[in-house]
């Protein structure tokens, strides 16, 4: 506004035009502010391209294989070992994971407990994850490899809420059973 004549206005309308300059001028201060985007306008690349947001999703710290087995409304069998659990926190719904290892002799009484709608089976070609990293590989998380890349593995789901669970506080769960040697099993569970 160089240059303008400001004897031009009335001392009253002052105060209007400075309003009037500060609120075209905000938004692209407040755009400028947020990640992904700069004063110009144009988007710039966030930062945090790749880690946690506070949109997205976040694995919750100290989690317990009690604490997963319980929220998904299940007892992990006596003798379980190698217990690993981690719950992933969604803006949707949550992701709970949860694998031990135990006797080959004791999946089918476990699996049966789990109200399954149809028999442990391989897993189709189309159960592959998308990737070895990120979202679509959240056992790798626990320091696993995910179920559907493993040779031998056997995959079932149960609806807990459609069978009468109580207990359960998810939607759906996931089992996988994969042999190992001396007659035994690792078990992957992952919940909604």
């Amino acid at each position: 506004m160089a240059g303008t004549n400001w004897k031009r206005f009335p001392s009253a309308a002052l105060p209007v035009l400075a309003f009037a300059v500060l609120a075209l001028a905000a938004p692209t201060a407040v755009l400028g502010s947020l990640p992904g985007h700069n004063n110009g306008g144009s988007a710039v690349a966030d930062e945090r391209v790749g880690g946690p947001s506070r949109f997205g999703p976040e694995w919750k710290k100290d989690v317990t294989a009690h604490d997963v087995s319980r929220e998904m409304g299940l007892e992990i069998p006596d003798g379980a070992e190698r217990r690993r659990a981690a719950w992933q926190e969604n803006p949707r719904e949550d992701i709970l994971l949860l694998s031990f290892q135990l006797p080959s002799r004791q999946l089918p009484p476990f699996a049966e407990k789990l109200d399954l709608e149809t028999p442990l089976a391989e897993p189709g070609p189309d159960s592959a994850p998308d990737s070895g990293t990120g979202a679509a590989a959240p056992f790798g998380h626990l320091g696993l490899p995910e179920p559907e890349t493993v040779k031998g593995v056997r995959k079932g789901s149960s609806c807990p809420p459609c069978t009468g669970n109580k207990k359960a506080r998810v939607g759906y769960w996931e089992i996988f059973t994969q042999p190992l040697e001396k007659e035994r099993a690792r078990v992957y569970l992952r919940a909604f």
